[in-house]
């Protein structure tokens, strides 16, 4: 009776795995209209890229969620963790419009001297762009690859740089 009971759970949780995916087509479908979005996104200086990965020049790699660079055509919004708890010399003191606590740093930037290149061989576009803020000059450059992944780095004036990852989403979609 046991062995009845397991190979019926067995059945219907492979049935229901079976039903729950998509066919190649879909999946190929799906992607080509993420890549799409991401394109006209990139191009129209419109998205976001939630980070997944924080890596400081000094310390622990941070898998992180929730944290973000936004870049809405004429200004970038950024939703950074705290990298260095005991010495961080990028986040120390706030500066007029930041908004500080211990976790993290969040702070909007008109950008100067966007330019976006691609090139098709590799598939891989580079994003510069410059920024100032709290005194400071902040030079991000984002790699894009597969058009929905990004790697940043971000280079503070004569600070640690730190580098991010993440993926990349038109704004308006849900996020």
């Amino acid at each position: 009776m046991k062995k009845f009971l397991w190979m019926m759970v067995l059945a219907v949780g492979l049935m229901s795995c079976g039903a729950s995916r998509l066919s190649p087509e879909e999946r190929a479908a799906r992607k080509a209209a993420i890549e799409e979005n991401a394109k006209k996104a990139i191009a129209d200086q419109n998205f976001r890229i939630n980070l997944t990965m924080v890596r400081p020049l000094f310390g622990q790699n941070l898998t992180v969620s929730g944290y973000w660079i936004k870049v809405d055509t004429t200004h970038v919004q950024c939703y950074l963790p705290k990298i260095y708890p005991d010495y961080n010399p990028h986040f120390d003191a706030p500066a007029p419009g930041e908004k500080y606590n211990d976790m993290r740093l969040e702070f909007t930037s008109p950008i100067d001297e966007y330019l976006y290149t691609f090139n098709p061989e590799t598939n891989v576009g580079l994003i510069t762009f410059k920024t100032l803020y709290g005194g400071d000059e902040y030079r991000f450059y984002i790699q894009i690859e597969n058009v929905d992944e990004a790697r940043v780095r971000i280079l503070p004036g004569d600070r640690n740089e730190v580098s991010c990852e993440g993926t990349i989403t038109p704004i308006g979609e849900r996020w």
